[in-house]
């Protein structure tokens, strides 16, 4: 099976870059891997307050989803970690059990709290975001998968993030494709 690839054009305040006959060029490629553990599997017990252990995030930075037990509880995750060299931290709302997906994209993880004992077990994940090389002005030009322009779950500007739909998570078959306006 074929790793996905993430190519990302990049237009120039408004204009595209051109390559031959009008097309856009594409300035990057980079392959991404399925969800991924960023760190050991958290018991049940207590509630989370973890700030070492976490593995490196990968390259393109990607989102980050929590995956709760069949038994978890509603809770509060913060995850917490840093973005273009800067820290950043959002909360992400459990509902009990299930998947759970940040909103934005981090370049590394330095801490995962929640505010209750989740009740069962969790697992800390790459989620299925994407980090653009850097920041973008708030409208993606283009977003296509396997060729074919999608409509995306969503975005953060301004961590560079863009929130890949349901059922076109990177996961090893599938070529993505970006167009944003850099923000400057």
């Amino acid at each position: 099976m074929a790793n996905n690839k993430l190519l990302i054009a990049k237009q120039s305040n408004g204009r595209h870059e051109e390559a031959t006959k009008g097309m856009r060029k594409w300035i990057k490629h980079i392959d991404l891997a399925s969800p991924a553990n960023l760190h050991a599997q958290y018991a049940a017990g207590a509630p989370l307050n973890s700030s070492s252990g976490f593995t490196a995030m990968p390259d393109p930075s990607r989102t980050v989803q929590l995956v709760v037990g069949a038994g978890g509880v509603a809770c509060d995750f913060t995850v917490t970690g840093t973005r273009f060299g800067a820290a950043q931290s959002e909360v992400v709302a459990g509902t009990g059990a299930g998947t759970f997906q940040s909103t934005k994209a981090y370049d590394s993880i330095t801490s995962l709290t929640s505010n209750v004992d989740p009740a069962d077990t969790v697992d800390l994940q790459t989620g299925s975001g994407v980090g653009l090389p850097e920041a973008f002005d708030g409208a993606l030009v283009r977003y296509s998968v396997d060729g074919v322009d999608t409509a995306i779950t969503g975005s953060d500007a301004a961590s560079g993030t863009v929130l890949i739909a349901p059922g076109s998570p990177p996961n090893g078959a599938r070529d993505f494709a970006v167009v944003y306006n850099p923000a400057y």
